[in-house]
């Protein structure tokens, strides 16, 4: 079935909920930031598909309750030869780079990172919210490897900051010029590990932008998610 992929009307709207601005309480849920590196310099050999790079961050919502615990996890993935492993790597910036020789086990990592053993209760996973910037295309790149999201039982919900950037901002904005409107510093953009952790922190700032005004009481749970953005690469 070749259905089509549907974000929230109003991403920011579901934000508020997934944060906790309206239930005071944040859903338990793990916002989980993809971004793929498919190879497409051989479009005649119809190699969409192929996978070189897969970045993704992690916000745990059970962390927003202690400010001094809220952090962003970083895996990222490159399917490589040696030299060019090496040569990525050194341009991440979020933690350690992981290697993969080839793309048989592309799909089966991609599926152990959406399933998250839940700690408080053993044989349990938790939800998960995927988000990215232009998530559509990721999503249909895993679509044609067999990998589809609405199958997977702990993909409870998707969010895309380039719409919720255009809702709040009323402007289309690339990722590199999004964070620069925001004032977050980078450093090598266009690398998926990075760019997986940037996409979390502008999710992070547009909740901070545009929901300070009306949930004024909640202001320091806001001005935690606004100080994890701009926070500095290493």
């Amino acid at each position: 079935m070749n259905s089509k992929i549907v974000f929230p009307l109003n991403g920011l709207q579901e934000l508020e909920k997934i944060l906790g601005f309206r239930a005071k309480m944040p859903l338990d849920v793990v916002l989980m930031s993809l971004d793929l590196e498919v190879k497409t310099d051989t479009p005649e050999k119809k190699m969409w598909d192929e996978i070189t790079e897969i970045g993704v961050s992690i916000l745990d919502t059970r962390s927003l309750s202690d400010p001094r615990s809220i952090r962003l996890r970083t895996p990222h993935f490159i399917v490589s030869g040696q030299r060019k492993f090496h040569h990525v790597s050194s341009k991440f910036h979020f933690g350690t780079s992981d290697h993969m020789a080839g793309q048989e086990h592309v799909n089966k990592t991609i599926l152990e990172l959406l399933n998250i053993p839940d700690e408080t209760d053993p044989g349990a996973f938790r939800n998960v919210v995927l988000v990215g910037h232009g998530l559509r295309t990721d999503l249909l790149v895993l679509r044609r490897r067999g990998i589809r999201f609405e199958e997977v039982k702990t993909v409870i919900g998707i969010l895309d900051t380039t719409y919720i950037a255009r809702d709040l901002l009323g402007i289309n904005f690339r990722l590199e010029v999004l964070l620069k409107f925001l004032l977050c510093p980078i450093k090598n953009i266009h690398l998926p590990g990075n760019d997986a952790n940037y996409t979390l922190r502008v999710l992070l700032l547009l909740a901070y932008y545009g929901l300070r005004s009306s949930h004024s009481s909640a202001q320091v749970n806001l001005n935690d998610l606004q100080e994890v953005g701009p926070r500095a690469t290493s």
